[in-house]
């Protein structure tokens, strides 16, 4: 994403690896994706797998956990969570910041961890969230390994807290994900977002687009007062 967050936010999306990822990604949302995927919401991927019509979804384990739990869920019985199997670069679980009006909140694909603000999310309230409504995506290792937050996470026998810890843990091993920490990551964000239309509709090649995501990011970046290598 950058080249090197937080301290440099140099774009790195005109490469053959981010091209080929974009070109690879495209290719699965539209070979094996529903029709009308690309304007789906997080609503819509829940429901498409709780009724059986999707075989596999990423996302945050607040949107899993409905696969497991919901009285509506026509798959509650064949449902499973697990890690990506990595390839040989290794395990990379993606973890994501989220908005300031969550101020305890970071959320992954597998799960959820925080960012402490004294007062913000104490320790009472959070284990009476998990005990009262099952929340899963909590912000305190004490909770995280508590016996009532492995209780409302053992799905169908599955220990899923600890699968969410160890997801967790994949994460904060090398740091990759700080580029999801800075302030401007959704300006580039929204430009990566834009270019895997272009390429999912063909409308133009990965390595095109990606080109053009970075000369945009780049501006929007400088517009910003970041400095940029060139």
């Amino acid at each position: 994403m950058f080249k090197a967050p937080p301290d440099n936010l140099t774009p790195t999306l005109a490469t053959p690896e981010a091209a080929g990822s974009a070109e690879w990604y495209a290719n699965l949302l539209m070979k094996y994706g529903p029709d009308g995927i690309l304007s789906y919401s997080d609503d819509q991927a829940m429901r498409s797998q709780m009724s059986g019509r999707a075989n596999m979804r990423t996302q945050a384990i607040t949107w899993m956990v409905p696969l497991a739990k919901h009285a509506e869920s026509a798959v509650a019985r064949y449902g499973a969570l697990r890690p990506d199997a990595g390839r040989t670069q290794g395990q990379f679980p993606r973890l994501q910041q989220s908005r300031p009006r969550h101020p305890c909140r970071l959320q992954e694909e597998g799960g959820g961890v925080g960012i402490h603000q004294v007062g913000a999310c104490p320790k009472e309230t959070i284990a009476m969230v998990v005990k009262n409504h099952g929340y899963p995506s909590v912000c305190r290792l004490s909770i995280i390994k508590s016996p009532e937050f492995k209780q409302v996470l053992t799905l169908h026998g599955q220990d899923v807290a600890g699968l969410f810890l160890e997801v967790l843990q994949l994460g904060g091993k090398s740091g990759y994900m700080k580029y999801r920490t800075v302030p401007v990551y959704p300006q580039v964000g929204d430009k990566i977002n834009k270019a895997m239309e272009r390429i999912a509709t063909k409308q133009q090649g990965a390595a095109d687009a990606m080109k053009q995501a970075q000369g945009e990011a780049i501006q929007d970046l400088q517009k910003a007062g970041i400095k940029i290598d060139t």
